[in-house]
């Protein structure tokens, strides 16, 4: 009765699974995975940080810790939009002024008499503030 002795795997002998038992000894593949757990877990902070980091958040934080600089922004963010829009409507009044003069001057026949009332009064107005 001779045993072949060449294929028996030594890491997984009985001795061994006892060892491992008692001195709370993890097998490798036990440990390779629960290295790649950890692994995958670092990646998935590192992509959370680098997204945070993206986001800014850290300067949002500081920003709501103090009330007055928040109100600042505020006031100069509405100041500059207020602004934005007066300078927006006020481009976009002169476009259409200067289309309808255009208008006029083609005398069409269906919106000539509405385009020469609108600039009529147009005119009469500014006429009466300067």
């Amino acid at each position: 009765m001779t045993e072949n002795t060449s294929n028996v795997n030594t890491s997984q002998t009985p001795h061994t699974v006892i060892y491992r038992k008692q001195n709370n000894v993890q097998p490798e593949n036990q440990v390779s995975s629960q290295q790649d757990d950890m692994n995958g877990q670092i990646n998935r902070l590192d992509k959370l940080a680098e997204y945070l980091e993206r986001m800014n958040i850290v300067d949002y934080i500081e920003m709501n810790r103090k009330p007055g600089r928040v109100i600042k922004f505020n006031l100069l963010y509405g100041l500059s939009r207020g602004f934005g829009f007066a300078v927006g409507f006020f481009l976009l009044g002169a476009f259409i002024f200067y289309i309808l003069n255009q208008l006029n001057i083609l005398n069409l026949p269906v919106i000539g008499n509405f385009i020469a009332d609108i600039l009529e009064y147009v005119e009469k107005v500014r006429g009466t503030r300067i």
